[in-house]
């Protein structure tokens, strides 16, 4: 037979729903206020994290596929620029790239070319999912 909760039941609900909706609150923040656009000269982020960046593409020194984050990081060596496969759009993006980095960046990290060919393929999301190394993936 269902009683009413008492008191100290209602306490535990309110805290682990409150719990949740704080643990939520940043990926929310993350999904809808961070973004990215870009054009023939230069990459620019925004984020609730840090300030505004933009990085050019002629300046572009490093990229790098971090496996553990799943980030495609973009450098200049003083700006990083991480870039999500969570992200829409990253077909044109890495279009982008490989039009515009020049190929001795890009093939310094082996992975790099695995990665941008799943983003120009709409693949980007089994880059974030996705156990295997993107350069497994490929194919």
């Amino acid at each position: 037979m269902l009683h009413p909760p008492r008191a100290d039941e209602v306490a535990i609900v309110v805290g682990l729903v409150s719990f949740f909706a704080l643990m939520v609150s940043p990926l929310l923040l993350e999904f809808y206020r961070v973004s990215y656009s870009f054009d023939e000269t230069e990459i620019r982020f925004r984020t609730p994290w840090s300030k505004n960046r933009s990085l050019a593409w002629s300046a572009v020194t490093t990229m790098k596929w971090r496996p553990t984050l799943k980030f495609l990081d973009l450098s200049d060596g003083t700006t990083v620029l991480h870039v999500s496969p969570l992200l829409t759009g990253l077909d044109d993006f890495a279009r982008q790239c490989v039009e515009r980095v020049p190929a001795s960046v890009r093939e310094a990290d082996p992975e790099v070319a695995a990665v941008l060919a799943l983003m120009e393929a709409g693949r980007g999301s089994q880059l974030a999912f996705a156990p295997a190394r993107p350069s497994a993936m490929n194919g």
